[in-house]
């Protein structure tokens, strides 16, 4: 359940819940299955991608969103308090080498939680784009006068008109039931 005010205290520690869904979705795309060749010649059988470091941003929308809002992101783009917010970290700074962004379910949460729709972001092939593309400010959130944020909402359709399919490394689809 979403708090009332929200802190980032507080996101931080729900968002904890969607770590174990968070790491089976990203997880898959950090490896790969050796060849035949490497196996018999390596006894290898799966292979960490080369990251050097691989960053990857997380962010979990509360259960709810999904229906009106399944094929877009957002980024927080302004926040009241003048903390630095996701555009400034992931797109004006460059922090983040991946984005998954993801709408949480009501289902399963008690082992792990299930994640629908799931974007994982490739921001090295997005990042350029996004932010000459992200649209208007959206806003403000719901919370008290003088902590509230404003958002930026990219459209995953228009994202991979601009960048092709490179901007998104994984894709959970469709919406949950």
């Amino acid at each position: 359940m979403q708090p009332r005010t929200t802190s980032f205290r507080g996101e931080f520690e729900w968002s904890r819940q969607w770590i174990p869904a968070l790491r089976r979705f990203i997880g898959p795309h950090l490896l790969r299955e050796a060849t035949l060749e490497e196996d018999r010649t390596q006894a290898t059988d799966l292979i960490v991608l080369a990251t050097a470091g691989l960053r990857v941003a997380c962010r979990v929308r509360h259960p709810g969103y999904a229906g009106k809002f399944g094929k877009e992101f957002t980024i927080t783009c302004r926040r009241e308090t003048g903390a630095a917010c996701e555009f400034d970290k992931l797109i004006l700074a460059g922090w983040a080498d991946w984005f998954c962004y993801a709408h949480a379910t009501t289902e399963g949460v008690t082992d792990g939680g299930k994640l629908q729709p799931a974007y994982l972001v490739d921001l090295r092939c997005a990042r350029s784009w996004i932010s000459r593309n992200h649209g208007r400010e959206l806003g403000p959130n719901k919370d008290p006068v003088g902590s509230r944020c404003w958002f930026y909402a990219i459209s995953i359709d228009a994202l991979i008109a601009a960048c092709g399919l490179d901007a998104l490394v994984a894709v959970r689809w469709p919406l949950a039931a």
